[in-house]
């Protein structure tokens, strides 16, 4: 299998059309979603220690670590169920296994985005509270949230064969999803 992040990056199209006919292969999609766990431990550590580096005094729930390890694989597993539901329903002709490693290659920019969380976390963390900086997180953010949607996008697109409008369609149920959920986390936690 060819992988070219530079096709991934700049022509995803392309790039989707090139892998969704060779034999699938798990291992880069894999080291995506891994990195978006660790540096996602990483920051929720430097979170738990409230930044001060200070590992000596930590009591963790083991559970609390795993969830952030697991979460990457959580999301991409049910973004995987509902764009393969989704195109299916619009009578798409992919596989699930292409689908999924096809997502898994649309958890690139959620991968990027750890990295610059924890960066940002370690940066400007400090005693006083710069608006500035989170700002700029912000917006970094959302711009890999939004290039990860239209990587899916594409993703689905090629990998089901379907059209423009059905796919953005089976994103928009992604995101709505998405969101809605993280709602309900939102407003049933406090």
């Amino acid at each position: 299998m060819n992988v070219s992040l530079k096709n991934l990056i700049f022509r995803p199209g392309t790039f989707f059309a090139g892998i969704t006919c060779e034999r699938k292969n798990f291992i880069v999609p894999i080291v995506f979603v891994l990195i978006s766990g660790i540096f996602g431990v990483f920051d929720f550590l430097l979170f738990a220690t409230n930044y001060r580096f200070d590992f000596s005094n930590l009591i963790i729930a083991p559970q609390a670590v795993l969830g952030q390890m697991a979460y990457p694989f959580l999301l991409w597993a049910a973004v995987t169920l509902v764009i393969f539901a989704v195109a299916r329903a619009f009578s798409g002709s992919g596989s699930f296994t292409a689908t999924f490693q096809n997502i898994g290659f649309g958890m690139f920019p959620p991968a990027i985005a750890a990295a610059v969380r924890l960066l940002f976390s370690v940066l400007f963390h400090a005693n006083t509270v710069d608006i500035i900086p989170y700002a700029i997180l912000l917006v970094l953010l959302w711009v890999c949230s939004i290039w990860s949607w239209y990587l899916w996008f594409c993703a689905a697109r090629h990998t089901h064969h379907i059209s423009w409008g059905k796919s953005v369609i089976a994103i928009a149920v992604v995101v709505l999803l998405q969101y809605g959920i993280q709602y309900w986390v939102y407003t049933t936690s406090f």
